[in-house]
């Protein structure tokens, strides 16, 4: 596995990375399986998130590394601002060595779909804050064709 692409990633329009049918089962074990790979690649790379866009599999879903050191799987994200927006610098994968300084909301409510133990998809409505929440709304971006580099300035 690997990264595609600055070029690649920064081309991606909004269109051109798919929702996930949620409706078709069949996608739970490409998704379950393509997400296990992409956790080795996050831990070898000492990320905390990993896009399935930055990774050449263009449909919404990420992942994103908890304290425990296990994974999230997180399916057609979104996310509305509940808190107020601050200025952070931050890091991407897909950028080695570079920070960008970005505007973040403290607070979301964060609408997705998981894979339950039963290999169902499951709608979630969570409230985060913190890491988890910049962590999400920085994934949620590159699912929505955006990146660091085309919101955020270089410092």
């Amino acid at each position: 596995m690997k990264l595609v692409t600055v070029e690649k990633l920064e081309a991606l329009q909004r269109e051109d990375i798919k929702f996930i049918d949620i409706e078709d089962l069949s996608y739970v074990k490409s998704i379950k399986s393509f997400s296990a790979k992409m956790a080795e690649f996050l831990v070898k790379n000492n990320g905390v998130g990993l896009s399935a866009c930055q990774v050449d599999k263009f449909e919404k879903f990420f992942i994103i590394k908890l304290d425990n050191g296990s994974c999230v799987i997180i399916i057609n994200p979104v996310y509305y601002a509940t808190g107020t927006r601050y200025k952070v610098v931050e890091a991407c994968l897909s950028y080695p060595d570079k920070g960008f300084m970005v505007k973040r909301y403290r607070r979301i409510q964060a609408d997705y779909w998981s894979i339950d133990e039963k290999n169902d998809f499951l709608f979630q409505r969570k409230n985060y804050m913190g890491d988890f929440a910049e962590v999400f709304q920085h994934e949620t971006d590159h699912c929505y064709g955006k990146t660091i580099a085309t919101i955020g300035k270089e410092v």
